[in-house]
């Protein structure tokens, strides 16, 4: 989907539409329609050995996963595109050169035992990222007394005026988990909410696979004010983002904060299904669309430091 420019007027009248109690944000000068999504990639694995318990592939294999992967992305056609397991940075580059992605971001992460990361392709010009894999984790009953984030909690800044931030999180999965897990899910939440309070006057995205249902006491710190979560307004039939047989769940997340809940487009949420996605992996992808301000019209550099860029 092409950016579009749009006039201040339509914007404010669309966004005077929207389902929330704040006022729009008024933005000053040219807007562009943006799509965000996330999307897990479902064991995007190299053809080489490493130390961990990782897949490895065969050159065939690895280019069947790849081009699978690829034609759903360029499907999805989305400008900023938060992914969840993938190994290295090299198939993510090799992901965007094959859908046509010019700004990539994916930082080693916690998992040791699989080596899977989480990532972002983006169309449009970055200020900068931060990892999150050294935090602490809030202390909460039944997790690990120093527990950290599963994978990441990947904080990326998008080159707009203003600001945007995301938070693309791969929370740790239910599989052998029992209430272990949920404890390590809900310090995650906690940690992530902390995160992105501070960080408030920015809008703001927490995105990905965060592993709980909705109303999953795991995932209640992400769920109250001041967050809202779009995907609400669909069926609990039609929220489904995974699927294994007869299996599924709705596992993922694109939660908004004020600042960027006033910028979405009302109606625009979804949850892309097709026979393409169920052969490239397990997870759907979620999509919505939002108005940002144009970051090529405006004058200067592209974000300065007090829009909320990492230091």
């Amino acid at each position: 989907m092409p950016c579009r420019i749009w006039g201040l007027v339509a914007l404010l009248l669309v966004l005077s539409c929207a389902p929330h109690e704040a006022d729009p944000v008024p933005l000053q000068g040219p807007v562009r329609l943006v799509r965000l999504a996330t999307w897990n990639l479902h064991d995007l694995f190299d053809a080489r050995d490493d130390p961990y318990d990782d897949e490895i592939r065969t050159d065939a294999r690895l280019e069947a996963d790849m081009e699978a992967r690829a034609r759903v992305i360029r499907e999805l056609d989305a400008d900023l595109l938060a992914v969840q397991e993938v190994e290295t940075g090299a198939l993510l580059q090799e992901l965007a050169r094959r859908t046509g992605y010019e700004q990539v971001v994916l930082l080693e992460g916690n998992d040791v035992q699989r080596g899977i990361d989480v990532g972002l392709l983006s169309r449009i010009p970055l200020h900068g990222s931060r990892t999150h894999v050294a935090d602490l984790l809030p202390r909460t009953r039944g997790a690990p007394r120093e527990a950290r984030f599963s994978r990441d909690c990947l904080e990326v800044h998008v080159a707009v005026p203003g600001g945007l931030v995301l938070l693309i999180n791969h929370f740790k999965s239910q599989a052998f988990g029992g209430r272990r897990s949920e404890a390590l899910r809900l310090a995650q939440a906690r940690r992530v909410r902390e995160i992105a309070l501070d960080l408030a006057e920015v809008p703001l995205a927490v995105l990905g696979d965060l592993n709980a249902e909705p109303d999953s006491p795991s995932l209640a710190p992400l769920k109250q004010p001041p967050f809202l979560d779009p995907l609400d307004v669909l069926p609990r039939r039609d929220r489904v983002t995974w699927r294994n047989g007869r299996r599924h769940s709705a596992l993922d997340y694109i939660l908004l904060n004020p600042a960027l809940a006033r910028r979405l487009v009302p109606g625009s949420v979804r949850i892309l299904e097709g026979e393409a996605i169920r052969a490239a992996s397990d997870h759907r992808p979620v999509l919505l669309d939002l108005w940002l301000p144009d970051w090529e019209t405006q004058e200067g550099p592209p974000s300065q430091a007090g829009e909320g860029a990492p230091p």
